[in-house]
């Protein structure tokens, strides 16, 4: 009876085997995991941030498509095209114009005209919409800023005119700062992590 016992226990290099093989396979188990859990993170982070993109996007091709052929007077009172586009140095928005449609749910007393702008703070990496209260006399002081896009590393913009010609800045530096039409439409090239470069294509109201 006793040597059946015996026949019946595990030694301890069997044991000592088993628990290496269950060892071995826990740390496979993990390590699968692990990497299962790693690519549905990068998966989720990177639809977050094409949404994010694609509705940076958005926003600005609604304020194109509704944009408006008139112009404003800063608050200096001096006149100001109602599309302009300004210099990546200077201290101006790189595009700004003035669009119509602006959403009064609340049934506010003012105009549905909107002065918008678009910019790239350099120094962290954004893609910023900026938005005023008023079209006329309204001040830096007073503007609304929303950070539309993360991880962009430029921006700029660019002009077709109605010959079909595009140009670098808006108005063109022939033209009347104030007596100029909206062009034809216009492009916008962002360079953004991770995918790159981008452009989009917006034709502006005629």
């Amino acid at each position: 009876m006793r040597g059946w016992f015996k026949s019946q226990g595990f030694t301890l290099l069997e044991l000592l085997i088993a628990v290496a093989v269950f060892a071995v396979l826990s740390a496979l188990a993990y390590g699968g995991l692990n990497s299962i859990l790693l690519t549905s993170r990068y998966t989720r982070e990177d639809a977050e941030r094409l949404a994010a993109l694609q509705l940076a996007m958005r926003y600005l091709q609604r304020d194109v498509e509704q944009a408006i052929n008139r112009p404003i007077r800063d608050q200096y009172g001096d006149p100001q095209p109602a599309l302009k586009s300004a210099e990546a140095d200077s201290d101006q928005p790189l595009l700004s114009f003035t669009r119509a449609g602006w959403p009064n749910p609340a049934g506010q007393t003012r105009s549905e005209l909107e002065r918008v702008a678009y910019n790239f703070n350099q120094g962290k990496k954004e893609l910023v919409r900026i938005t005023w209260p008023k079209l006329d006399g309204a001040g830096q002081e007073t503007a609304i800023k929303t950070t539309l896009l993360e991880g962009v590393n430029a921006l700029k913009f660019r002009f077709m005119n109605e010959q079909g010609q595009w140009q670098a800045a808006w108005p063109p530096l022939q033209q009347s700062p104030t007596a100029n039409p909206l062009p034809k439409a216009l492009e916008v090239t962002l360079k953004a992590k991770p995918w790159g470069e981008i452009s989009r294509f917006m034709v502006l109201p005629r």
